[in-house]
């Protein structure tokens, strides 16, 4: 783990940021107040967020996105999802019952266990995740216009790194 932190550090630094590892800090050249890695992405999160406003999205938030992806992946049992996703039984219980109300989800006894209650997406769920797909291809252009697409992988790679290890 330390090595892949230590190639992270070493990717930002090739880039010309100042990288203090006792604080943890990033810098650009030239700045005096060190942003620390989580103000930025933070902010990052923030612009991100900024582009699905409720509103468009029925009052859908993330964390019924991260549903709604990994029911696409494969119908999934509620429970499963929940491990899938870090999350409490309960918590993924009451996303997908939110989703199935809103007729993005269904969930049919499953013949060969009538125990098991399978979440698949409707028409409506395929028709948003399209939608949500489409603005995150649309952010990430924009963001590769605000950087650039070598810095822009850059960034990918050190955060796969991160979330890697």
């Amino acid at each position: 783990m330390r090595t892949q932190q230590r190639q992270a550090l070493d990717l930002v630094e090739q880039r010309g940021c100042a990288v203090d590892e006792s604080h943890h800090a990033f810098a650009e050249p030239g700045v005096d107040m060190p942003r620390h890695a989580a103000e930025l992405l933070g902010a990052a999160l923030g612009e991100l967020r900024a582009a699905f406003p409720s509103d468009d999205w029925d009052g859908l938030r993330p964390s019924h996105f991260r549903i709604l992806e990994a029911v696409e992946r494969g119908a999934l049992r509620t429970v499963d999802l929940a491990a899938e996703l870090g999350m409490t039984k309960q918590g993924a219980g009451r996303h997908v019952a939110h989703l199935s109300d809103r007729g993005f989800v269904t969930q049919q006894p499953d013949p060969d266990d009538r125990r098991a209650r399978p979440v698949e997406l409707t028409e409506r769920g395929v028709e948003t995740l399209g939608r949500l797909h489409r603005r995150l291809a649309a952010v990430e252009r924009d963001w590769i216009r605000q950087v650039g697409r070598e810095d822009y992988a850059t960034f990918g790679r050190v955060l796969t790194i991160i979330v890697d290890s």
